[in-house]
């Protein structure tokens, strides 16, 4: 009997955490997947190491990975125990040894043993990236510390994102640009469209030209293309009619595009789209785990 595969999490906003897929790379990967609606994991080559038994579930950041049983989240460490009960409302993944959770429809941070470390104040709560997390606390936005003190309240801009690289992505009504920790800005707000910097480069628009940016803001890598998204592990996912491969920082096709959606890699795998299903390849293109088995 043929089984429906599902990645459950798949595109990740602006706000998540960026550093994570670096930090899952060092570690032994596993890899988020769902057999008849449960969650499980598989390892790089397509095995399955914990049994598909979750409601739904997160990756694994720094040893941890959320798992949702009933109603509630927990997280389970690489074994598949659960190590912090199912209790909350919102789990984000663990970042410098904290995550942001929700509680009592407030967020804050416990550490890796589910212990309050800055208690729940918060309208919204993001992983800490840079040594520092965005929180929201009505409509006043503010980046804080380890420590829950708050270090920076930016008073440029009207939407904001997560620091990465030393930098963090703001826009105002003339466009995208990024600030420095002191709330300055660093690169002009001259972009229709930025994405936050990975191993050194930001992809950026401007009109109808596209490319990657370095720290100093100049374009270092034009490439033709609908859209693209972070560098990681040394490739990126592109668009180019209609279709998602993956270039080289030469800007070179490596991965012909061929898949209705692509992520970028960790771990050795990344996430495809292949007629509406998902699965994982290595960065030879092969599919790893099928979108459908």
């Amino acid at each position: 009997m043929k089984r429906r595969i599902v990645i459950l999490i798949f595109l990740v906003p602006l706000t998540a955490c960026y550093g994570c897929g670096k930090k899952e790379a060092e570690e032994k990967s596993l890899f988020l997947v769902a057999v008849e609606g449960k969650a499980g994991y598989i390892d790089s080559k397509g095995k399955i190491v914990i049994q598909p038994q979750f409601d739904n579930a997160n990756a694994f950041s720094e040893g941890l990975a959320a798992a949702r049983i009933g109603f509630n989240w927990g997280y389970i460490n690489k074994r598949g125990q659960v190590v912090i009960q199912p209790k909350f409302a919102i789990t984000l993944p663990f970042s410098e040894g904290l995550a942001s959770v929700e509680m009592g429809n407030k967020m804050g941070y416990i550490n890796k043993k589910g212990k309050w470390v800055i208690e729940p104040s918060f309208d919204y709560a993001t992983t800490f990236s840079d040594g520092l997390a965005l929180v929201r606390i009505g409509e006043k936005w503010s980046y804080i510390d380890r420590t829950g003190e708050t270090v920076l309240e930016p008073k440029i801009g009207f939407r904001f994102h997560s620091y990465s690289e030393g930098l963090a992505l703001v826009e105002i009504p003339s466009g995208w640009g990024f600030i420095d920790k002191t709330g300055q800005i660093a690169i002009d707000p001259k972009f229709s469209f930025a994405g936050p910097f990975s191993e050194g480069l930001a992809f950026v628009r401007i009109e109808d030209e596209m490319g990657y940016i370095d720290k100093t803001g100049e374009i270092v890598l034009k490439v033709r293309c609908e859209f693209a998204r972070n560098f990681s592990e040394g490739l990126a996912p592109v668009k180019m009619d209609g279709k998602w491969g993956y270039i080289d920082k030469t800007g070179e096709i490596v991965i012909e595009p061929q898949f209705g959606d692509a992520e970028p890699f960790s771990g050795g795998l990344a996430a495809i789209r292949i007629g509406g299903e998902l699965g994982y390849i290595n960065k030879r293109g092969e599919i790893v785990w099928e979108p459908s088995l």
